[in-house]
């Protein structure tokens, strides 16, 4: 045990012997002396008592008065005659006033006690502060801190917060609900505008008790920084240095252990280890924390942010001013505009749908949309939630990069974009991303058109109806995309992280003039929101004029559309919107159900449902082996087709195999055999699991035998009571197979024989009486 005592100026220390550290006495203090002296004679070695005067005794912080209210006994204890304020006991500026044996102490503004120890506060009275808000003691009174959506000296006023761009002194915060599942993916993004070199701007943290999870957001010595610990240790991010008083935008992504900190567009990337999932509670702090919050040590910093945050919305607070001198203070953005300040001389409003200017000042409906840096569109609930996802987009670009599509949860994400010039197809499943990137770059200021296709774990690109050989392949057990409610096209807002591992960054410059997800035709005219678009600029021709049919548009400024149509072959009309068909009288029409298309010479010509035949479907058709043509098809059973398929077809004079079990497609082709008109060719095909085998033998004899494993962990092909069609399809052939095969088969299947799985016999169809329904079909000859 150590003890140290202080006379006057001097400090004295001492240590006792042996192992025991705690002081056992009873409830008593005595001063100047003791009643029992034969024992502190025998404890202490002290024999006399104390002569002279005592002016102030303290013990533990405590101090004794030696009023007698507070004297329990004593004996021959006298008043001192000492000027007793030589001592100076009174504190905090007090004056001291002798008087015979005592003294008084007058206190200062603001403190009181016997020795003006005891600051005053000023927040003793009753209702000082308005509900909610919090009471401060001041030396001179007392202030009021608000609650978010007070003002005021007594924060009894309504404060506006629907456009604040809320103002932090280093002793305020806010707090932000989380919407969303923040464990193994984490973005943020903000504008700031810093007033302090040091200061905490957001922190999401565990405040359960049982454990320190934190990601925090700071600035320690004029260093954006990005801390966090996930179990595993803290692990820091440093960006770039801050410019005080001015606007900088600041956005993370952490996906596990890894982290993204991008900084005014400049992004650093840690690639950590360890733990990956982040515990916090139900809300994230913003410029600060509540009192009485503990904040890890390894957040490095515990004063709150000064100066100006925008682009959150926030449920809670305390002591948020309005942040001054900024342009958006006066509410330049008309008709529901949000005002979005970038720096103290710019700011840029977003517009709702339907308007459109630097102020939202001009009612607009843009047919098809031009976009620059900063423009962007948003579609409500376009892209479902499925194991296949099909894109279609038309566009023209005076740019190398941008972003064209892009869809995220937070954690599964698919986009469509350019990056140096080449065009990029991307998603991810929650595993990792899979990439296809276009074989060249494409040709600024032209239109182009791209169809991306991801079935299962699998994505395939396609630029300008020319397929790209390679295809993109993620990992893992998930072949479902989790989608978010909202489609970005053309940009997103700032608001929005877009994770580095995407490949895709910046605004679209240029226009887009058509979209299709899964095959349904997106509105470009009719976004939810948009901000920056403008109506693209190019010969009308080339804008999406009504010509159809495959109409050829030309420019023609003397007709009422600035344009007019060359119609093909069987239409015609000022849009060849009337067909051959059409035009054709009653009795020459479609018999017995047939469907009348036009030919490619412009005929009418009939599509006969199963069982009839003739120019009009007017007669009885029976056939032993059936014959295809260009839109001929058998259909076995009725179902929905699922994302898991089988097919075979002919590519390139090469039988091919595709299967996917709904991780990935497998391909097999039988490139030792050239398929030759008018010859006989045997196909067989066997499954067991992921493995499958083709074997193609031709007329001659020779075979070629082709086996692979399908990707993925799935084994089962998930096509429980679907159609099986031979021959072709009653949809649109590239469409179904996503750009795989052009058309039908033109030829005859002689036989066709299935069975459950390979180890039982195969059981031969009945190609005449069997099918469910067909078109077009011949007998063959």
């Amino acid at each position: 045990m150590s003890m140290s005592s202080l006379l006057s100026d001097r400090s004295f220390t001492g240590q006792s012997s042996g192992v025991l550290t705690s002081l056992n006495v009873d409830g008593f203090v005595y001063v100047g002396g003791v009643d029992d002296t034969v024992e502190a004679v025998r404890r202490t070695s002290v024999d006399a008592g104390f002569t002279g005067c005592v002016l102030m005794l303290d013990i533990q912080g405590i101090t004794i008065s030696f009023n007698q209210t507070n004297t329990i006994t004593g004996s021959n204890v006298v008043n001192c005659d000492a000027d007793l304020c030589q001592a100076a006991p009174c504190q905090n500026g007090a004056t001291c006033a002798p008087s015979p044996g005592s003294y008084s102490c007058q206190c200062a503004s603001g403190y009181h006690g016997d020795l003006c120890d005891i600051k005053r506060d000023t927040c003793n009275g009753d209702d000082l502060c308005a509900e909610g808000s919090l009471c401060v003691s001041m030396t001179d009174g007392y202030y009021c801190r608000c609650a978010l959506g007070q003002s005021g000296a007594l924060c009894d006023q309504t404060q506006d917060i629907s456009g604040l761009i809320p103002s932090f002194s280093g002793a305020s915060y806010t707090t932000y609900p989380l919407t969303g599942s923040v464990s193994q993916q984490t973005t943020i993004s903000l504008l700031m505008r810093p007033s302090s070199e040091n200061g905490l701007i957001v922190i999401l943290l565990d405040e359960s008790g049982q454990g320190g999870d934190f990601l925090a957001l700071v600035i320690i010595e004029g260093v954006v920084q990005l801390r966090f610990d996930l179990g595993s240790g803290v692990s820091v991010v440093s960006g770039g240095p801050i410019e005080l008083h001015s606007w900088h935008s600041i956005s993370v992504y952490r996906s596990g252990s890894s982290a993204d900190l991008t900084m005014d567009g400049v992004t650093t990337t840690f690639e950590g280890s360890g733990l990956v999932g982040l515990s916090t509670s139900s809300f994230i702090y913003v410029g600060g924390v509540p009192a009485g919050l503990d904040v890890p040590d390894d957040v490095g910093i515990f004063q709150g942010f000064s100066g100006c945050i925008q682009n959150f919305q926030a449920v809670g607070g305390l002591d948020i001013t309005s942040c001054n001198h900024t342009l958006c203070s006066e509410m330049p953005c008309l008709n529901e505009g949000i005002c979005q300040t970038l720096n103290d001389t710019t700011f840029r409003c977003q517009c709702v749908a339907g308007w459109s200017g630097d102020q939202c000042d001009q009612a607009s409906a843009v047919e098809v949309p031009s976009f620059g840096m900063g423009s962007y569109l948003v579609f409500e609930d376009i892209l479902p939630s499925a194991g296949t996802s099909v894109i279609l987009i038309e566009f023209k670009t005076s740019s190398e990069d941008g972003i064209l599509f892009w869809n995220s949860d937070g954690s599964d994400f698919i986009g469509v974009g350019l990056s140096g010039g080449r065009v990029v197809f991307t998603f991810d499943l929650g595993s990792g991303p899979a990439y296809v990137f276009s074989n060249s770059r494409i040709t600024l200021e032209e239109w182009h058109k791209v169809l991306a296709t991801r079935t299962g774990q699998s994505g395939q690109l396609a630029i300008d109806d020319e397929l790209i050989p390679s295809s993109g392949q993620v990992q893992g057990a998930s072949v479902g995309l989790g989608v978010g409610s909202r489609t970005y096209v053309g940009g997103v807002p700032a608001e929005v992280v877009v994770p580095g591992r995407a490949s895709l960054s910046g605004g679209f410059s240029g226009c887009i003039r058509k979209l299709e997800v899964n095959s349904q035709a997106v509105l470009l005219s009719e976004p939810s929101q948009g901000s920056g678009v403008i109506e693209c600029v190019d010969q009308l021709c080339n804008l999406n004029p009504d010509c159809r049919n495959g109409a050829t548009c030309l420019d023609d400024p003397s007709s009422d559309l600035m344009y007019r149509c060359l119609c093909p072959e069987g239409y015609t009309g000022s849009l060849c919107e009337t067909s051959a068909c059409d035009a054709l009288a009653e009795e020459d029409r479609c018999k017995n159900g047939g469907t009348c298309y036009v030919g490619d010479a412009g005929q009418p010509l009939c599509l006969c449902p199963l069982g009839f035949g003739g120019d009009l479907c007017s007669s009885t058709m029976d056939y032993s082996i059936p014959q295809f043509s260009e839109r001929s098809y058998l259909e076995f059973s009725r179902a929905i087709i699922a994302s898991d398929f089988i097919a075979i077809g002919i590519k390139d004079r090469n039988v091919e195999l595709r299967v996917n079990l709904g991780d990935g497609i497998l391909s097999l082709v039988a490139q030792n055999i050239f398929i030759n008109f008018n010859q006989l060719y045997s196909v067989s095909f066997d499954r067991v699991g992921t493995s499958a085998t083709m074997i193609v033998q031709d007329s001659i004899g020779r075979t070629d035998t082709v086996s692979g494993t399908t990707p993925g962990l799935q084994t089962g092909l998930n096509t429980f009571g679907s159609s099986l069609f031979i021959g072709g399809h009653p949809e649109d052939i590239s469409e179904l197979t996503g750009g795989l095969y052009q058309q039908s088969l033109e030829g005859c299947v002689i036989q066709l024989a299935t069975a459950r799985n390979p180890t039982r016999n195969l059981v031969t169809v009945n190609l005449q009486q069997e099918p469910l329904s067909g078109a077009d079909i011949d007998n063959c000859t």
